[in-house]
């Protein structure tokens, strides 16, 4: 199952921009099929236009395929290291001394 993170970031021109990495769970790790940088070509309230020319309403956002411009490994290191927190691991008990 694929599955997205959305908490990372890509530069492109020297403009920072909100990324998503589609990956999935394996057992050797995280395996990254692709990155998209989000760009918002429409805020709140503004008006865009599809390809259609139909008029709809904002906010919008348009993914741009950067997986082959990026270093993936950096996204796959961002990505398992977000998972760590949500590992559980026995609590151990605590020993009272006497």
């Amino acid at each position: 199952m694929i599955l997205t993170y959305d908490f990372a970031t890509v530069e492109i021109n020297g403009q920072s921009y909100d990324a998503r990495v589609y990956y999935d769970e394996a057992p050797d790790g995280v395996d990254v099929y692709a990155v998209k940088a989000l760009r918002q070509v429409a805020k709140a309230g503004d008006y865009w236009y599809d390809r259609n020319g139909d008029g709809h309403q904002g906010p919008h956002f348009v993914e741009t395929d950067v997986t082959e411009f990026v270093d993936v490994q950096h996204y796959k290191e961002e990505v398992e290291d977000y998972l760590k927190q949500f590992t559980h691991q026995k609590p151990q008990r605590l020993r009272l001394a006497a």
